[in-house]
């Protein structure tokens, strides 16, 4: 839940709809959740996640990510699950990597 709740906390997304499979990939329940309540829904969970560090993980790689590009650059942001390491590479001229429309980008 954690994923859905970050990119849809910090894309203002109020509801959520999550689709869950079994084993064979077949979907079994699909259920709303309100973007706010996800990080009490999960808090009853032993190893749950906390927000406020899922935050604070988000500003710093985005913080980075943005002093990184001031030279106009392309870059990708990779991680190593699970989630041991952040890394932002710099991109050579030439490689088009980006899912975003050249003229988005310009």
């Amino acid at each position: 839940m954690l994923k859905f709740w970050i990119q849809s906390f910090l894309a203002g997304v109020p509801t959520v709809v999550v689709g869950f499979r079994d084993d064979q990939g077949v979907l079994k329940k699909v259920q709303q959740f309100k973007t706010l309540e996800l990080p009490r829904a999960v808090r009853a969970n032993r190893d749950a996640w906390d927000p406020n560090v899922c935050l604070d993980l988000t500003k710093r790689v985005l913080d980075a990510v943005w002093e990184g590009t001031e030279d106009g650059a392309q870059y990708a942001l990779r991680y190593t699950p699970p989630f041991e390491c952040i890394t932002l590479e710099r991109l050579e001229r030439g490689t088009d990597k980006s899912f975003l429309p050249e003229e988005y980008r310009q």
